[in-house]
């Protein structure tokens, strides 16, 4: 078998003619025409809206990536996952700047994210399947005032002079950076449960976990393992 390479052709090879060598002529091979086509960035030339249709928000470590929308009057997440509680409805219609295209909303909870291992509750917040990108109203969470900066492409959201949320500008349309819940945070104080849920392990355990531990009364089945547990004489014969 007779191989052209280094841009020439083999003269030796009978399956191909000079002017068909992929060696000599890379633009005629098809796999080479479908790297290019793959390596345009179809995304320099989206505006802002195109991109919020077209493109998945990205995972960075432990951190989601959402977009801050000035017309929203809600928070809209499309990740079923991101919801700490949700109440499916029937499709209701959300009106946008065209009607013909209007979203569905299927239904409405709360979203917990995590800032600086800080939760935050995001309430009445739609479960919209047809979006690609997770958007974060700029109408709900200017509630309270807040200040946004904006130092070249990176963006700072502020209140009461402390950075509250922080991302960037791609695209033309504003990503922030949410931290994903633990799944070990919880606002209990109580430890019973996660006692009994983790294997009723001690209170040096629990701590280590994150947990608020206070004093209660003694674990009963505990007790009761103590009190009915033999010796081990080392061997199992």
């Amino acid at each position: 078998m007779y191989v052209c390479q280094d841009r020439k052709h083999n003269p030796k090879t009978t399956t191909h003619k000079p002017k068909k060598c992929w060696a000599e002529h890379p633009e005629l091979c098809p796999n080479q025409n479908k790297n290019k086509r793959k390596s345009a960035n179809p995304e320099m030339h989206q505006t802002g809206l195109e991109a919020l249709f077209t493109s998945r928000e990205t995972t960075i470590g432990t951190q989601l990536s959402f977009v801050i929308d000035c017309g929203a009057t809600n928070h809209m997440f499309h990740d079923i996952n991101l919801f700490k509680d949700l109440t499916l409805n029937s499709d209701e219609e959300i009106a946008t700047s065209d009607p013909s295209s209007n979203l569905l909303c299927k239904g409405q909870g709360t979203v917990e994210i995590s800032v600086d291992n800080k939760l935050f509750k995001l309430e009445n917040c739609l479960y919209v399947l047809r979006l690609t990108r997770n958007l974060v109203s700029l109408l709900d969470i200017c509630s309270k005032p807040i200040t946004i900066t904006r130092n070249g492409s990176s963006l700072f959201l502020s209140k009461q002079n402390q950075l509250f949320l922080g991302g960037g500008i791609i695209n033309k349309l504003m990503i922030v950076t949410f931290d994903q819940p633990s799944a070990i945070l919880t606002n209990m104080s109580e430890k019973t449960p996660w006692h009994a849920q983790l294997g009723h392990p001690g209170d040096q355990v629990l701590k280590t976990l994150g947990l608020k531990i206070h004093n209660m009364d003694p674990c009963e089945i505990c007790a009761w393992g103590k009190m009915t547990s033999l010796p081990f004489k080392g061997n199992f014969t």
